[in-house]
C-alpha cells in the first residue's frame, strides 16, 4: 500500500486513511516506534517513517496498544537488550479494506484499495534480571524470559478493554498463529519461547 501523502526532508508523512465504504478511518502506526530510534532528522529516525515500517492500524481495544508501549518505555527497560519483533497478520475472518494514500477521508490520485491487517503481533525477549551483561547466546534458559501478544484490529470497541494478560501468548504460539512462517528468537532455548510467564513481565 502507498501509505504516505508527501515526503519532506526524507520523512514519509502520513495521516489517517479511510475505509473504502465510508468516512471512518484507520490510522497508520509505526511497527518500530520513532521514539525507539531518536534523533530528528537523522537516518536512524527517518527510517522509522519508511512505508515498510508503517501499517494500517485501529485496535479493537486501543488502550491495550498504548499500555504495551508504556511498559516498553518504563517498566521493561533494562541494561541488557530487550528484543522486540512487531508484525501484521491477515486472515479471512473479517476483511477490512481502506483507501491508501488518503488523508482524513479525502482520497488522492494515487489512492487505491488496500487490505487492513486483522491482527498485529508483538514478541519480546529479555533477560530476567535485565543486568547480566551477557548476550542472549551466552544465557541459560533460566536467565531468559519471552512473551508474545496477539492484538485484534477492527473498528475500535467502546467497551472496556480486558486485562493486557488476556492477549498474552507464548512466542511459540504466535509462531503457530502466523502459520509457522517465522521462527522468532532462534538462538533462545526452546523452553523459553514455549513458555509465557506473566509474572516475569509484571502482568
Amino acid at each position: 500500500s502507498i501509505i504516505y501523502e508527501k515526503d519532506v526532508e526524507g520523512y514519509h508523512y502520513w495521516s489517517p486513511i479511510s475505509f473504502k465504504w465510508d468516512s471512518k478511518g484507520f490510522t497508520k502506526g509505526h511497527l518500530l516506534r520513532s521514539d525507539d530510534r531518536r534523533g530528528a532528522g537523522q537516518t536512524i529516525n527517518i527510517q522509522t517513517f519508511y512505508p515498510t515500517n508503517i501499517a494500517p492500524e485501529e485496535f479493537v481495544y486501543p488502550d491495550i496498544h498504548a499500555e504495551l508501549e508504556g511498559l516498553l518505555s518504563d517498566e521493561w527497560i533494562c541494561r541488557d537488550t530487550i528484543y522486540v519483533v512487531s508484525g501484521c497478520w491477515y486472515d479471512d475472518t473479517e476483511v477490512y479494506e481502506a483507501w491508501d494514500a488518503s488523508s482524513w477521508g479525502n482520497t488522492t490520485q494515487d489512492s487505491k484499495k488496500c487490505q487492513v491487517p486483522n491482527y498485529q503481533y508483538k514478541v519480546y525477549l529479555r533477560t530476567k534480571s535485565g543486568n547480566t551483561g551477557k548476550p542472549i547466546q551466552e544465557c541459560s534458559a533460566g536467565e531468559l524470559t519471552a512473551i508474545g501478544f496477539w492484538l485484534p484490529q477492527g473498528p475500535a470497541s467502546t467497551s472496556e478493554a480486558p486485562a493486557l494478560s488476556t492477549f498474552a501468548r507464548s512466542v511459540d504460539e504466535i509462531e503457530r498463529l502466523t502459520g509457522g512462517e517465522f521462527e522468532f528468537f532462534p538462538e533462545a532455548p526452546d523452553e523459553v519461547t514455549a513458555s509465557c510467564d506473566l509474572a516475569d513481565w509484571g502482568l
